[in-house]
């Protein structure tokens, strides 16, 4: 996960990294209270190469790195056998519209998800915390922790800060002078 963070931007050259988040089951949370939702990354072949290829070998990496080199090989025999068999399978009219609708509504979906992730990015740091606050209480999900955008870095000035723990801005102006600050 930390390579695959660190270099998202190299592995997007190979196309959109698809995810899916599931959440945690109340199992798992009795049994850790600090289980995080688990998030599945969809690599392309050359996504998945360039991700083992930063990975350092030890004996668990090396077999991942051939179980997944046998699956990218034995799936592009698969694919290859299919093409040469002749196709006997006739879609009808409804089939054809229903496939076509379903790979229209990926399409949307990806790039809705490519615009929102922008419009996160590029969102005034208070307004997206008072967003990511607003969708915790409602949804029980944070947009800054799925998308893995980092606050930590940006700076407030106290009018938003006292916005964000409903206070004035003198109050926090003196709040913090109170700290030396």
């Amino acid at each position: 996960m930390n390579l695959f963070s660190k270099y998202a931007h190299k592995l997007e050259l190979y196309g959109l990294i698809p995810f899916k988040t599931e959440a945690v089951s109340e199992t798992k949370l009795k049994e850790n209270p600090d289980s995080k939702p688990t998030k599945t990354f969809y690599l392309n072949e050359q996504q998945a190469t360039l991700l083992i290829s930063m990975m350092r070998n030890n004996d668990i990496v090396l077999d991942f790195k051939v179980r997944l080199v046998s699956e990218f090989f034995r799936m592009r025999e698969l694919l290859q056998n299919q093409k040469s068999q002749p196709q006997t399978q006739n879609l009808q009219l409804p089939e054809i519209k229903h496939e076509t609708q379903q790979i229209i509504e990926l399409d949307n979906y990806f790039m809705a998800t490519e615009k929102l992730i922008s419009n996160l990015q590029n969102m005034n740091p208070t307004t997206l915390y008072r967003l990511d606050k607003y969708v915790q209480r409602n949804r029980n999900f944070s947009p800054l922790e799925h998308f893995e955008i980092d606050l930590h870095s940006q700076f407030f000035l106290p009018t938003e800060l006292g916005k964000m723990i409903n206070k004035s801005a003198v109050e926090v102006n003196l709040m913090i002078a109170n700290k030396g600050f």
